[in-house]
């Protein structure tokens, strides 16, 4: 979540990634959660928000009404099937 809020505040999956990963991996050291699971949370909060952010439509040179028509069925896609992962996997392990 504080992935994809900040990702599509500054509409940088990048820069989200270089900010929150240090603190993640920081977090998961100090709590013994896997690893590759946080680094996957953090990938996705980054890419998710980045796709939907404002700034994003910008970049593509389109209005953000637009943007967000073409590209949220692809989001709302991806969000559910990192949710039903992330939720098998939690189960699993």
């Amino acid at each position: 979540m504080i992935a994809g809020i900040i990702a599509y505040t500054i509409g940088s999956s990048w820069a989200t990634w270089a900010l929150i990963m240090p603190l993640a991996v920081n977090f998961v050291v100090n709590s013994g959660v896997n690893i590759e699971i946080m680094v996957g949370t953090v990938w996705a909060g980054g890419a998710v928000a980045d796709v939907i952010s404002p700034l994003s439509s910008q970049m593509a040179d389109t209005s953000f009404g637009e943007h967000l028509s073409t590209s949220f069925p692809f989001v709302i896609a991806g969000v559910v099937l990192s949710l039903a992962g992330y939720l098998i996997v939690g189960f699993i392990t």
